[in-house]
């Protein structure tokens, strides 16, 4: 099968799309954000914003440094785009906040110079919240899966949403956890496991490894009800090279923000979507 051209590639990426044979990793990415572009590539803006959406979305620290060197591009979209992308991907604070008012001071373009100041005070207000994903003490060694296909190390969650951490969070790995283990070929690593050991067991094993980078967007009051986005970061494990971003919403009919059962209960269902879809995506 023909892969897509790299605007599609990239776009798809930026959409949140799950096909895990065209998706690029994030170097691959990176390389179609850098500018100028390499000889036999045209010179097209269109694919470096959609580039560097696509990286803003990956959740990966890798992404900072070519993100901040596109904050240098000519093209004032594509700057723009960069700075949303930072904005999202809101790794590596104090780095990123450094090229950011790097690029503020030198801006002269005033939407960009928005969305730069935008970035830079989303930045700064996590930081001064403290962590955004506090870690739950760790559990036990999860229990043996004798027919497992897939070995699946989960991230603490990254919490976006005006909750307690450790609540999001429970809630979130809880359901994750109970529905990669009703699936039935799903062996889960333990927290905190080393790459040594990792290797160590998917070697012994003849397993696949998948790493799940997990982030809660902010709950929505809808005309409908409450709504939230779970979003899933699928890389390798436990390398962590990015095969895929998987992206789920769901929303509650009625349920108002703050009702701490109905979040939890949305929380749970759309997590365990996340974990449905990919099951479809990665188990063949």
């Amino acid at each position: 099968m023909a892969r897509p051209s790299p605007l599609l590639l990239v776009a798809l990426l930026a959409l949140g799309t799950v096909n895990a044979h065209a998706l690029p990793s994030v170097p691959e990415i990176a390389a179609l954000l850098k500018y100028p572009p390499p000889r036999g590539r045209a010179d097209d803006f269109r694919v470096r914003t959609s580039a560097a959406l696509a990286l803003g979305a990956t959740g990966s620290d890798d992404a900072v440094d070519p993100l901040c060197s596109g904050l240098d591009d000519p093209i004032d979209v594509v700057r723009a785009a960069v700075a949303v992308a930072l904005k999202r991907l809101g790794r590596l604070r104090t780095k990123t906040l450094a090229c950011l008012r790097a690029r503020e001071r030198v801006e002269s373009v005033e939407s960009v110079k928005l969305q730069v100041s935008r970035a830079m005070k989303s930045i700064e207000a996590q930081a001064s919240a403290g962590p955004s994903a506090p870690t739950t003490p760790p559990v036990s060694t999860p229990p043996l899966v004798s027919n497992a296909k897939i070995y699946v190390a989960l991230s603490t969650v990254t919490n976006r949403t005006s909750r307690d951490g450790v609540e999001v969070q429970r809630a979130v790995l809880d359901a994750m956890r109970a529905k990669l283990a009703e699936l039935g070929t799903y062996q889960l690593a333990p927290d905190g496991e080393s790459a040594d050991n990792a290797k160590a067991v998917l070697l012994r094993r003849g397993l696949v490894g998948y790493y799940l980078a997990i982030a809660v967007e902010p709950f929505e009051q809808t005309a409908v009800g409450l709504r939230v986005t779970v979003r899933v970061a699928v890389a390798t494990y436990p390398g962590r090279d990015l095969r895929a971003p998987i992206s789920t919403s769901g929303t509650l009919p009625g349920a108002k923000a703050g009702d701490v059962s109905s979040e939890n209960q949305l929380l749970a269902a759309v997590a365990s979507n996340g974990v449905v879809l990919f099951d479809r995506t990665f188990h063949k």
